[in-house]
């Protein structure tokens, strides 16, 4: 009985969160803008420091987690953690968030870093400062920053994982 309910709980949990799929898959494939709002965006985020327009004022000291942008650029998200010491372990909560967040403003949301890594287009580039970003960019002709907003106007979005959360899997959120 216990064996037939594990399975059970095991197969639900797969059929629940199926729709996410992989870091991989919600990985950014395609040509990018990056305007230089966002541009600036991105380099709080590898600094910890930024203005949140979640809680509405400066955070500090913040460990970045994943960076996610719709394909033209106009739209971002960050996931930040509390702790710059220890590390968020959120594995499909970073998932659930980007999957959230792309339904709430009807346009997909991918993922441009993990940590301090840009994984966009599967072109993996540890990034350390500003000056790394720079060399990534004019190495890269798929990523094309310009100094002014193309379209539309920019949108962000944070997120601050405390290090005790742990990932959930839940109906409002897969």
């Amino acid at each position: 009985m216990k064996k037939a309910l594990l399975v059970y709980i095991v197969i639900l949990f797969n059929f629940s969160c199926s729709s996410l799929g992989t870091i991989e898959s919600n990985t950014g494939k395609s040509d990018l803008i990056l305007n230089q709002k966002q541009y600036e965006r991105f380099i709080s985020y590898l600094n910890g420091k930024y203005y949140s327009y979640e809680f509405e004022r400066n955070e500090y000291n913040k460990s970045p987690i994943a960076f996610a942008i719709s394909k033209d650029g106009s739209k971002s998200l960050m996931l930040m953690c509390e702790d710059n010491i220890r590390t968020c372990d959120n594995g499909v909560y970073i998932l659930q968030t980007i999957s959230r967040f792309s339904k709430k403003l009807n346009e997909d949301l991918y993922i441009f870093a993990l940590g301090k890594k840009i994984i966009w287009n599967n072109k993996k580039k540890n990034i350390r400062n500003i000056s790394d970003f720079d060399n990534y960019l004019s190495s890269n002709n798929q990523i094309n920053k310009v100094k002014k907003n193309i379209k539309a106007k920019n949108q962000f979005f944070d997120i601050v994982f405390d290090v005790s959360e742990t990932d959930k899997c839940d109906s409002d959120d897969c």
